[in-house]
């Protein structure tokens, strides 16, 4: 005779339901592709594909199944990756559609049995978990965008802006506005510049008005020595003319005194005085045009 065992896995089952809802469900299934328990009992000792003669007659010959019907649930790709699933392993089947909803599996084989165990998430639960996980970061999101606002208004506000005024400032103490001086606000960078830059603008005033003060006392010590020179040219054409003048004078009085007294008829002589009178008027000239 045939010694037939027959495998009970009502307890998997009750595990399975106490353990799994209606959405997320577990699933044990040979390497046949017969499922050994399932969240629906209905399901159970269903396979999940098609099976070919040899695996159908290897069923009949062990009777382990043989007053039970064994529907297919036509899931090709599922019995493909059950198929690859190792013991001790965890992967992920392809995307498979059961009872008009899209499913993917995380298979496990089984150290003691040729089996697998099959858990199956719906793609609504997951996008579900998905939404909320983006939900959750709502929150987070709009921080952000707050703080990116915040931070663009603060480096327009205290960087941009008094970096365009520091700009403007730079551009009149250029065209020679040495009076002007930034704004001073706070005590991050861009003061401590616009301090610095008020600082050498006071600087460049102060050394500009130096500047002018010695061209004005330039300027004066300038006219006050050409004064100075004319008054000594003066003094001393002055006293050029009388002196010489007066000397002058009494040199010609004398030349004439000596001419009328004189009765010597010498040509020389004549003409010796002739030339004294007209060196004489030749002196006079000169230190007239002093």
């Amino acid at each position: 005779g045939v010694l037939v065992i027959k495998l009970d896995t009502t307890p998997i089952d009750s595990i399975i339901r106490r353990s799994f809802d209606r959405s997320v469900q577990a699933f044990v299934v040979n390497h046949a592709g017969v499922l050994l328990a399932h969240y629906d009992p209905a399901l159970r000792y269903s396979t999940i594909g098609d099976l070919n003669p040899d695996e159908s007659a290897a069923i009949r010959k062990t009777k382990q199944f043989a007053e039970i019907p064994q529907p297919s649930l036509k899931l090709a790709s599922l019995r493909r990756d059950v198929s690859d699933a190792r013991p001790g392993e965890t992967h992920t089947s392809s995307e498979y559609q059961f009872q008009g909803t899209r499913k993917i599996a995380a298979l496990t084989g089984m150290n003691s049995k040729n089996w697998v165990v099959g858990i199956t998430v719906p793609f609504t639960s997951i996008e579900a978990s998905a939404n909320r996980l983006l939900y959750s970061f709502i929150p987070l999101i709009l921080l952000v965008l707050l703080f990116t606002v915040f931070s663009a208004f603060y480096v327009s506000r205290y960087i941009v802006r008094p970096l365009g005024d520091l700009l403007q400032k730079s551009t009149l103490l250029g065209a020679g506005d040495y009076s002007v001086q930034a704004d001073i606000k706070g005590d991050d960078e861009v003061t401590q510049l616009a301090r610095a830059f008020n600082d050498m603008a006071s600087q460049i005033r102060i050394n500009k008005e130096e500047l002018e003060s010695l061209n004005e006392n330039y300027r004066a010590l300038s006219t006050h020595m050409q004064s100075v020179v004319e008054q000594e040219r003066l003094s001393i054409a002055r006293d050029i003319h009388d002196d010489l003048g007066q000397n002058l004078t009494v040199l010609k009085l004398d030349l004439e005194w000596i001419e009328n007294h004189t009765v010597s008829d010498s040509i020389d002589l004549k003409k010796r005085m002739n030339e004294m009178r007209e060196s004489i008027k030749l002196v006079t000239a000169t230190i007239q045009r002093i």
